[in-house]
This record gives C-alpha cells, sequence and structure tokens, in this order.
C-alpha cells in the first residue's frame, strides 16, 4: 500500500496537487491520504479518485476562489476589535464541496484540526464503504488559520501542531507500505525574507516560517531514525519503543518556492514544478513496490 503524507502550504498546494497527479497518471494511487489543511483538500480529492479535477483546479485557480477581502489597516483593525476574520472564506467551503459532495471515497483518508481551546490535534479517518458525514467539514476546518480564516467551533489548521502528518501513517503502516512524503517546502532551507508590507505580507511571512520550522522537526527526525534502524530496529531504552526503517521517498521543492502561501498566482507554475519532481522520483518509489 502506498501511504501519501501531504503537507500544509496554502497556496504553494499547487506544487503537491501537481507531483500526485503525475504519480497517479503511472497508477500509483493511494491506499490511504493524510493532510494538513492543503494537504486535506488534495489529499481527500485523490481519495475520492478525482485527481484529474483536482490539476484542473489548480491550473486555474485565483486569490477569488479561496477567500474574498484585502488586507489593510483597516480591516486587520475591525478584525482585532470584532473578534472576526480577516478574510471571507466562504469561496473556500464553495470549493470544498463542490469537489467533494458529489464524490465517494475509494481510498482511506485521514486529517486533523487543532482544538483552541485545549490545544489538542484532533484527527478524523474516513473509509471507503462507511459513513461520510462531516468530511467536508473537517477538511474545511484542518485549514482555518486563526485570525485570518473563519473558524468552526473553535477548531483551526491541524498543520499549527503537525504540518507534515507524520506520525499516524508511522503507526498504521506495515512493513511492506510505502510511505510518500509530498511537501510543499524544501526540506533544509527557507526562503530569506523580501520586503514585507502590511498585515497581509506580515502573516504570509509567520506562517512560512513556523510552518517551515515545524516541517523540519517532523521529517528530519524520520530521515535520521531510517538511516539509523537501516540495519535492524533501534529501542529506546527509556521508553521501550521500538524504531524501524520505513520504505519512503519524499517528494519536495529543491528551492523555496517563489510565492506565499496566501498567494494564488503561482499556482499554475507550481503545477508543473511539482509534475516535475515527481518525474525525478518515479524509478526510485516503483523501485519500492
Amino acid at each position: 500500500m502506498i501511504r501519501y503524507v501531504l503537507s500544509v502550504g496554502g497556496a504553494r498546494g499547487s506544487f503537491q496537487a501537481g507531483a500526485l497527479w503525475r504519480l497517479h497518471v503511472e497508477g500509483l494511487t493511494g491506499g490511504h491520504y493524510y493532510g494538513h489543511s492543503v494537504g486535506a483538500l488534495n489529499g481527500v480529492i485523490c481519495a475520492m479518485g478525482g485527481w484529474a479535477d483536482m490539476l484542473e483546479v489548480w491550473e486555474t485557480i485565483k486569490d477569488k476562489d479561496v477567500y474574498r477581502h484585502k488586507f489593510g489597516a483597516a480591516r486587520a483593525g475591525w478584525a482585532a476589535v470584532t473578534g472576526q476574520a480577516m478574510l471571507d472564506t466562504e469561496p473556500l467551503m464553495e470549493l470544498v464541496n463542490r469537489q467533494t459532495i458529489w464524490r465517494k471515497l475509494e481510498a482511506e483518508f485521514t486529517t486533523g484540526f487543532v482544538d483552541l481551546e485545549d490545544g489538542l490535534l484532533r484527527r478524523k479517518t474516513y473509509l471507503p464503504g462507511r459513513p461520510r458525514t462531516g468530511i467536508e467539514r473537517d477538511v474545511y476546518a484542518s485549514a482555518a488559520i486563526p485570525f485570518a480564516f473563519p473558524l468552526i467551533d473553535h477548531e483551526a489548521d491541524g498543520g499549527l501542531i503537525e504540518p507534515v502528518p507524520l506520525s499516524p501513517a508511522i503507526e498504521d503502516a506495515s512493513d511492506d507500505d510505502v510511505i510518500v512524503i509530498i511537501s510543499c517546502h524544501p526540506i533544509g532551507k527557507i526562503a530569506p525574507e523580501k520586503q514585507s508590507t502590511g498585515a497581509f505580507g506580515r502573516l504570509s511571512r509567520t506562517l512560512e516560517i513556523m510552518q517551515h520550522t515545524l516541517t523540519q522537526r517532523s521529517v528530519e527526525p524520520f530521515l535520521l531514525i531510517n538511516r539509523l534502524a537501516a540495519h535492524g530496529d533501534l529501542t529506546d531504552p527509556a521508553t521501550g519503543r521500538v524504531y524501524r526503517k520505513f520504505k519512503s521517498v519524499i517528494i519536495a521543492p529543491q528551492e523555496p518556492l517563489p510565492w506565499g502561501m496566501l498567494d494564488f498566482s503561482g499556482s499554475h507554475a507550481g503545477v508543473y514544478m511539482g509534475i516535475a519532481a515527481a518525474e525525478q522520483a518515479l524509478a526510485n518509489l516503483k523501485a519500492l513496490i
């Protein structure tokens, strides 16, 4: 089984969508998709067999297809005083519904969101042939950025805690499974700051730093343990937990994508960057299956 682990990334999710599309064209469909935020959106569409439609969405998507209102001092002040979100994300809700509400799950799908009241990450897993009531709501909740996006029942972006949802994939994977991580961010570097202007630029940069740091802390230990366990399982003497090597492939940009996480103007280019990155990983992935 292929277990696709899909990172957060906002507008940079076009890279992930391009990579997923290229792998699915090769028949490399997943048995389980794990995603938070934009990874949840791409993951649920692929779990429903809609990967061709997913590509079309990302080739044409614009800011107005995700949110309304531009950031500005007046809007930020109004949001701070009233406690409301800075953006109206009804278009995003409509996009999620349009792509999923009529489809059936063909593979397993797991997403997660943070309960802001207790600070815990909640996971939801949906299985083919089982009730899928609430899946659209959970995908939206997993992408809801506090202050920027309206929240549902105090539930926010799962990427606040786990931008790369590796933990459930590791728990689920058997020795024969292949974990494919598709990250919207490079592993190991972050772009230097460009001149950020206004609340919009600062929020985008803050999200980028936070998600880059958490991505590193998720993926690098996994890679380290995989290297150390190449010659046999490892046991933590303090906890007794056993760590083993997993079959895995990572697909990520070589350099930071040159557009912000809330700027969808680069989506068309991101799709084709993702396709190219997936093509480079194809031989390695097929050798593991």
